[in-house]
């Protein structure tokens, strides 16, 4: 937990599985916080920068977030440009990126894909 939202907290936690100091609804990495602000120009992390960042890095990532996706590869796409940057995300192995690493893991595939076509309604082809 965090109250000073003027900038990243930078404050490495340590739990049994390993160490962060990702922070915000993103869970941006310090370094990689410093990439958006000096992409964006942000100044600060509020909500709104956060949010600003979030959809820098998946543009940069060469993902295209402004139309739902209707097909299974393209999500599955979608996962494995992001999981370079989200730990959580699967890879097209269906682990993460960052597999092992301070703890990570990533979320398994297929309950992902069902959260998604619960959120837009539909099964994707």
């Amino acid at each position: 937990m965090f109250t000073d939202l003027s900038k990243h907290p930078n404050t490495v936690w340590h739990t049994n599985s390993g160490s962060s100091a990702a922070a915000g609804i993103y869970q941006f990495m310090p370094g990689t916080w410093g990439d958006v602000e000096r992409a964006t120009g942000v100044k600060d992390f509020s909500p709104q920068s956060q949010e600003i960042g979030g959809q820098y890095l998946t543009t940069r990532a060469g993902v295209d977030l402004s139309k739902p996706f209707t097909k299974r590869s393209e999500l599955l796409d979608a996962f494995q440009k992001l999981s370079p940057t989200w730990a959580g995300l699967p890879n097209n192995a269906g682990v993460s990126h960052y597999e092992g690493y301070n703890g990570n893991t990533s979320y398994a595939l297929e309950p992902l894909i069902q959260q998604y076509e619960s959120v837009v309604g539909y099964k994707l082809q």
